[in-house]
């Protein structure tokens, strides 16, 4: 009788290996789920963003272009000289850091990145 009270009295501290075995399961399989979509939205983050740097570096060229009848030879031919006129106008403000996925050619700034949803149209010129 003295036998049971004590098993009955014991006190249970801690988890069992099978049920941190069962969580430490259940946790990588989240984890295998959700990574890839963290890594498809980052990924879909840095195309938009680089997009939008994209339509804000074109848009200050043209509104330079049309500031005092410019010609688009002031702008200088690599992606330097013309962000370095745009910044140095106060037309942009993006660091250079921004201009890291754009590339400049024929006189308008692009996206170097491929669009992660393949959903991607031709910039259009208005």
């Amino acid at each position: 009788m003295l036998n049971m009270q004590k098993i009955l009295k014991k006190k249970e501290n801690g988890f069992t290996l099978v049920e941190l075995i069962v969580v430490i399961a259940i946790l990588g399989l989240l984890a295998v789920i959700a990574v890839p979509r963290v890594v498809g939205a980052i990924e879909d983050a840095k195309y938009t963003a680089t997009e939008a740097n994209v339509r804000t570096l074109n848009g200050a060229v043209a509104l330079y272009l049309a500031k005092d009848g410019k010609g688009i030879d002031t702008l200088g031919d690599s992606k330097t000289e013309v962000y370095n006129t745009l910044h140095g106008e106060e037309l942009v403000t993006l660091d250079e850091k921004d201009l890291d996925n754009i590339i400049y050619e024929e006189g308008l700034f692009k996206n170097n990145l491929t669009d992660p949803n393949g959903t991607a149209e031709e910039p259009s010129d208005g």
